[in-house]
């Protein structure tokens, strides 16, 4: 596994604020693009994510699903990274579906687990708690790689859907 090649990046919902300044940081100067929810709430989170760097893959698992999902695969097989929340753009908080990991295993490509963690952070009143790190916090960046052929071993995505969402859980810090 080389970290040059494109990586499905999975990251708890509330942990997205800080993604797209890790990807420019981390993974210049490949491109990223982001599974965001079909609704009319996802085109703030596509905005914010579009002054990051990180495009947009509109879709969810109610609205344009298979599309999106096609879509990801593609942009991976094109050689950009795709990021994707496991808990979806509605919850519940810290339960994982299986849809990033059917991107993951139709593409082959490694896993990347990614959570912050911050000293002082404003929580917003949503399903999430989204957190928003205040000025001058410190912040701590988990990550874990998974690769295709280790969390794929059984061919069974619940089990392997299972696994990524304990491993995102001991990753996660909620104290803060």
């Amino acid at each position: 596994m080389s970290l040059s090649e494109p990586m499905t990046l999975i990251l708890w919902h509330n942990r997205l604020f800080l993604a797209g300044e890790w990807h420019r940081r981390f993974r210049h100067p490949r491109y990223c693009f982001g599974l965001i929810s079909g609704s009319r709430d996802g085109a703030w989170l596509e905005t914010f994510y579009g002054w990051a760097g990180i495009g947009a893959v509109r879709g969810s698992r109610n609205r344009r699903g298979t599309e999106a999902t096609r879509e990801l695969i593609r942009k991976l097989r094109e050689g950009n990274d795709v990021g994707i929340t496991p808990d979806g753009s509605r919850g519940p908080k810290y339960e994982a579906k299986p849809g990033a990991l059917l991107v993951a295993r139709a593409s082959k490509v490694p896993v990347v687990l990614l959570s912050f963690s911050y000293s002082h952070t404003i929580r917003l009143k949503s399903w999430d708690s989204f957190a928003i790190p205040l000025p001058f916090s410190r912040i701590e960046v988990k990550t874990q790689v998974l690769r295709p052929e280790d969390l794929f071993a059984e061919r069974d995505l619940s089990l392997a859907t299972q696994r990524v969402q304990e491993y995102l859980v001991q990753m996660t810090d909620d104290t803060a």
